[in-house]
């Protein structure tokens, strides 16, 4: 997915969030699957309505419950934008449909030579910050975060953690 959109030498830089739709499963179990279908979109929509903003922005379906989003050649901090208009959104959506939560999202910066599983280990970290956050919350990795230490968890560090 990342060497893909990093093919082309027009993208040095970016930034990768990961979405995850919290509510799936329990929608699933409890309305049923049809309802699960139809909360799935509704989060595709907001995503959709959202990167529309942003020039090369692309939107991949990673699972049932995870979407990919990568906006290159922009920097954290407007991908902090982005990421804050998503919590709005989902917000909004999460009143009007009665739901515990939408979905929680991890931001990282990424360069065209960095490994894609360790990107993609950040992110998945950056969601688990998230969700012990505020509701509908992201949480954006940052290289400089020195002190934190879901900073260091990429592959290789994984690995030596478990």
């Amino acid at each position: 997915m990342l060497e893909k959109v990093t093919e082309t030498n027009e993208i040095k830089f970016g930034v990768l969030l990961i979405t995850r739709c919290s509510e799936l499963q329990t929608i699933n179990q409890i309305s049923g699957y049809k309802e699960g279908d139809n909360y799935i979109c509704k989060v595709s929509d907001i995503l959709k309505s959202e990167i529309e903003k942003y020039q090369g922005g692309q939107l991949f379906r990673l699972n049932s419950s995870d979407f990919s989003t990568i906006l290159p050649n922009i920097t954290m901090k407007e991908a902090e934008k982005y990421a804050q208009a998503l919590t709005e959104k989902f917000n909004q959506y999460q009143q009007s449909a009665d739901l515990d939560s939408v979905a929680y999202s991890g931001v990282v910066a990424f360069t065209n030579n960095e490994p894609l599983g360790e990107i993609l280990a950040l992110a998945d970290t950056a969601i688990s910050v998230a969700q012990t956050q505020s509701v509908n919350a992201w949480y954006a990795q940052k290289d400089g975060d020195a002190d934190n230490p879901s900073n260091h968890y990429g592959n290789q560090n994984w690995r030596q953690e478990i």
